[in-house]
This record gives C-alpha cells, structure tokens and sequence, in this order.
C-alpha cells in the first residue's frame, strides 16, 4: 500500500509534468493535443479525448488513442450523453462515468474492454469550461482520487493559462487584422466601381475570400419579379451554375430566406443549431457561416442579392468583428449591383425599338461597322439581310395602324427565333424594313437562312380578324369566325468579301437586292448579283 509520502511524490510527479507543457507548447490546440498524450500515459488510459460547448451541443475538439468512429463527435443538448457531461461540468468535480456507451460506440467498448470514464471537468480562471474524458480498460488501475484532483486542477491552470495568453495575442491580431480590413474595404470599394454587373461579380467572388478569411464564397442575385435567387459566382464549391432559391411563401425556408427577413448580417456559430434547411453541398470543415443580404442604400433598401460565406479559415467560427464589415460589404455591393443593372438598362433601352424590341438603325450601323473590320481581320465572311414586309400600307388601311404594330411584333419575334442568339444581330432599319448582321456567314448559307425566314413568315398568321358590317376588325384565333391573316416578305442578301468591301456599300447592294425581289412581286429572296462596278 503507498504511503502518503510516496503519494506525495507521485502527486508532484503527475502535476509538475502537466505544468512543464504550458511552458512548452504553443497554442491552446497544441496543448490540448499534448494534454490528452499525457493523461493516456500517465491515467494508463486507452484513450482521451476533450468535449467543448459549441452553442448548444458539446462537440469533440480532439482525441487521443481512438478513431473518430469510435467517439460521439457531437452530443446535442436532450442527449444522454449531453445532459450527463454538462451536468459533470456544471458542479466542477471530477466523476467516472460507467455508462461508457455515453460517449463511445458498444464495438470500441468491447473490443478494449472499457469499464469506465473518468471526466474532468476544467473550469478555472480564463479556462474553456471543457472537459477531457478518458477512457479506462478493465486492466487498469487509476491513481487515488487526490492525485486525479491534482491533475485536474493543473490542467485546468494551464489550460486557463494558454487561453490567457492566446486571446492577448488574439486581441492584438484583430487590431492588427481591423486595420488591414479597413484597407481592403477601401480596395473592395474601388474595385466594383464599375458599371457592369458581371465585372462587379467576378471582382467581388476575387476580393470577398481574402477580405473575410472564407474558405467557401456564393454570390445570389435577387431576380425581383420571380422572387428568387440566382446563383451568379462561387468560390471553392462545387454547385450546379442552375441553382435557383424560392423566396416566396411556398419556397424553401434556408439560411438566406431567414438572413433576409432579417435585413442584417446573420453570423452563425452553428449551423445545426438553427431552425433552417441546409443546402447540400461540398463537406464543411466548420459549422460556422456568415450570410450578408445585399441592399441598396436607397430609402426603401431593395434586395438585391445575398452573399454566403463559410468555413473560416484558421479559426473555427466568423467572429463578431466581421459584422461592422458584412454590413458595409452588404450596401456597397448591394448598391454598385443596382446601379449596375439601372445602366444596363437604359444602355438597352437607348438602341432597342420601343415597338419590336430589336436593335435601332443607329446601332445596327455601328455594329454592322465593328463587324467588318473584325471580318477584315480575320479574314472570314460577313453576310447582311435586308427585310421588307410587302405591301405592308395595305395592313395599315384595311385593318388600321395597330394591326400594323401587331404585325411587326409577330415578324419581329421570328426574326430573332431564326438567328443565333449573341451572335447575329437582328434590327428594325426604319418602319417596316428590318436587318440581320450575320457574322462568320457565307452567303450562300445566309441565303439559306433567309429562305427559311421568308417561308416561316409566309405560313404564320400575324393576324386574326372578323369581318361586320363590310369592315375587318382584328380579334383574337379562338372568337368564332376568326379569319387568319397572312403576310409576306422580300429579302436581299448581300456578303462580304463578295459583294462589298465596306459597310455602306454593303447596305446599298443587299437593299438594292431587296427591292429587286419586291419589283418581281414580292416574298422572294434576292442575291446581290456581286460587287458595285466601277
């Protein structure tokens, strides 16, 4: 039997060996890594491992000695497990669990023959208020109750210790850190000071990484009229580029939907904690994540987006620190974005027709002018189609101007449905006469391409009317007696190199040919018969 002296020993032996590794370990991760190497060795443990609050679940912040299969990673508060440990941790006193199944999978208990747990609960000082647990065998023979207090209690100084220490250093990393964050806020802001919103995207996923410290970064613009949220850029995450969030009453309840009710930065600390639906997506190495809804600054602070950040990196959770932050980063982004979108807008509106929505005459000569050159350079084909709807005054007169308008529209839309979409340019050159710029066409394929437009517009109706009292009054295809109107067009076709070498020479062939189709009758497509002569 050991006598009081030899315990004593023993006691000063086990505690000043604890106490050493607070002067040899830097950062309380390293000490608590070096902690539980301690307690197996000296506690004659299987393993060790430490539990943490983490909101309101207690979650493992490392082991030693067994597999992350064999220990309960997370225990949410209602758990068994949970309800036991914090109650350890509240009252402070060291206790042996025998209920082993708390803590660690019946297959690990068994195969090691674990017959309890001593728990320590660290509450000293500036300590964690954590607990290291270990894990016993039924061989084991556990020091006497004054030595484990011993341990504890210069676990638990040293521990407070390092924490000490580390949040001084912590402090004077986030003077240091806020004053570099308020450089690159600046950056930030002179970096989306553009006009377009895709320049603005790409700038932000570039500079929202490093300003915030996120090792994963999303972008959502907010599409006002479906209510919903478009995925414009991600960072570090494999998302499909489809993805779209239903804001509405029916719509998913998520972490944005709930960020955006708030109108406010939302930092959360754990996501499992919050009453929210997760998307699925890449694994996170943290359950921490910030979500910045973005808002123009004008009186009514309209949604324009939201932005997603997550996994901080070097640290487990965003600190309070990045809020002040997130808000300044949720009106200026949200507000260049709107400012962006505004300008674009008025640019379109500025060369598209009120009526058609096509291009304006002003605009088709300016890109029929870059087109060429390009063309020139390149040394590739330009083709040109010149469109006019025949007999078109007669539409007018029989059936009055906005039956006219009607038709136009109709044409219109089959124009832009028969071209490629950001390649081909489709314009209304002036009342009933439109343009198409056929970039990399040749002409013998343009002549296909207005061929099947001729013969497109030939068999649509681009009208419906019924006929009282000698007059033709336009009406909808479904009222009975509904008549159909069909219309038809002529076409020149003019190309470069072939018939042209610069724009206007261009435009007056393939309108020469147009007019050409429209002396033979009408509804015919017309080839530029080759270069003007001299």
């Amino acid at each position: 039997m050991p006598t009081s002296k030899s315990l004593g020993i023993k006691t000063l032996a086990f505690t000043e060996r604890i106490m050493r590794l607070g002067y040899s370990e830097e950062g309380v991760e390293r000490l608590r890594a070096s902690l539980l190497r301690t307690f197996v060795d000296l506690l004659g443990a299987q393993a060790a491992w430490f539990y943490g609050l983490s909101g309101p679940n207690l979650v493992c912040l490392g082991s030693f000695g067994a597999d992350e299969t064999a220990i309960k990673r997370r225990l949410p508060n209602g758990d068994p497990g949970f309800d036991r440990l914090v109650q350890i941790l509240d009252r402070g006193a060291l206790q042996a669990l025998r209920k082993c199944e708390l803590c660690f999978s019946q297959d690990w208990i068994a195969e090691h023959d674990i017959t309890r747990i001593l728990v320590f609960p660290l509450r000293s000082g500036e300590s964690d208020g954590s607990l290291i647990c270990a894990a016993l065998p039924k061989s084991s023979s556990a020091p006497p109750s004054n030595v484990l207090s011993a341990i504890q209690t210069a676990a638990s100084s040293v521990l407070a210790r390092a924490m000490k220490v580390e949040m001084i250093r912590e402090d004077a990393e986030a003077n240091k850190r806020s004053a570099i964050r308020a450089i690159d806020l600046v950056r930030f802001a002179r970096a989306i000071d553009v006009n377009d919103a895709e320049k603005i995207w790409d700038r932000a996923i570039e500079f929202l990484p490093k300003l915030f410290s996120a090792g994963i970064v999303s972008i959502f613009l907010h599409d006002e009229q479906r209510n919903k949220l478009i995925l414009k850029r991600v960072h570090n995450q494999e998302l499909d580029e489809d993805i779209e969030v239903d804001l509405s009453d029916t719509g998913e309840k998520g972490l944005m939907a709930t960020a955006i009710k708030s109108r406010n930065p939302w930092l959360i600390e754990d996501v499992e904690s919050v009453d929210a639906t997760v998307r699925d997506g890449k694994k996170y190495k943290s359950n921490s994540c910030l979500i910045i809804p973005l808002h123009e600054s004008s009186e009514n602070k309209r949604l324009m987006g939201v932005v997603n950040l997550a996994d901080p990196e070097g640290i487990l959770v965003f600190g309070e620190e990045c809020l002040d932050t997130a808000a300044i980063v949720g009106e200026l982004l949200g507000t260049k974005v709107s400012n962006a979108l505004l300008w674009a807008e008025l640019q379109k509106l500025a060369v598209t027709d009120s009526l058609t929505g096509l291009y304006v005459h002003g605009h088709f000569v300016d890109t029929l002018g870059r087109e060429l050159k390009r063309a020139k350079r390149l040394a590739k084909s330009l083709s040109l189609l010149m469109i006019d709807v025949d007999l078109f005054k007669r539409i007018n007169d029989i059936y009055g101007h906005p039956a006219g308008d009607t038709a136009l529209i109709a044409i219109a839309k089959c124009l832009i449905a028969n071209v490629r979409e950001s390649v081909d340019l489709v314009a209304r050159y002036g009342g009933e006469e439109f343009a198409i710029i056929l970039p990399e066409t040749t002409k013998e394929r343009a002549v296909e391409v207005a061929n099947r437009i001729r013969k497109q517009i030939e068999q649509m109706a681009i009208l419906n009317y019924v006929e009282r009292d000698g007059k033709h009054k336009i009406t909808s295809a479904d009222v009975p007696g509904a008549k159909e109107f069909h219309a038809s067009i002529s076409i020149g076709v003019g190309a470069y190199p072939d018939d042209a070498t610069t724009y206007g020479q261009l435009i007056n062939i393939a309108d020469a040919a147009l007019y050409e189709g429209k002396a033979m009758g009408g509804n015919k497509v017309v080839s530029a018969k080759g270069p003007p002569q001299p």
